[in-house]
């Protein structure tokens, strides 16, 4: 983060600048001018989000950080380009790579729920010999063996 930075913090437009009056703030926090509302106040750099961030409907703009899933496995980067045909994007720890858009899944990085759903099925995956993509069927053919049957109403 360098002062002049653009970010939001909960839906305002706001610039990183220098402290006024060399004031102390916590660690973890930068002073920020909110435009909306015209003054300089400290912020918790956790609840700035990047200008381009997206909200995780339709597809994720260049800039954006988020999650893509090819081939059954989520990659955390940073979209360099997009369209209905390609994706490129800077995957963490992999460098810059190109897809083709269609079949590819986005979401955001930060979504607490999709976390949730992948611990669960990590979890439910200890002692199935099958990848992600087909666990729900694993843990169904035994379910059926254990003697699950749909009761009809």
């Amino acid at each position: 983060m360098n002062i002049g930075d653009e970010y939001r913090y909960y839906g305002a437009k706001v610039t990183i600048c220098e402290a006024p009056h060399g004031d102390p703030i916590p660690s973890n926090s930068v002073w920020v001018m909110n435009h909306e509302r015209d003054y300089v106040h400290w912020v918790a750099i956790d609840n700035l989000q990047p200008v381009n961030a997206w909200n995780g409907e339709g597809l994720p703009p260049a800039g954006a950080k988020c999650e893509l899933m090819n081939c059954g496995h989520w990659y955390k980067g940073v979209i360099k380009y997009i369209s209905d045909t390609y994706t490129i994007i800077n995957i963490d720890g992999q460098g810059e790579q190109h897809f083709h858009s269609s079949g590819l899944t986005f979401r955001n990085i930060d979504s607490e729920f999709d976390k949730l759903v992948d611990e669960a099925k990590r979890e439910l995956m200890i002692g199935y010999d099958c990848d992600e993509i087909n666990i729900a069927t694993c843990v169904v053919r035994d379910l059926i063996k254990a003697g699950y049957r749909k009761v009809n109403s």
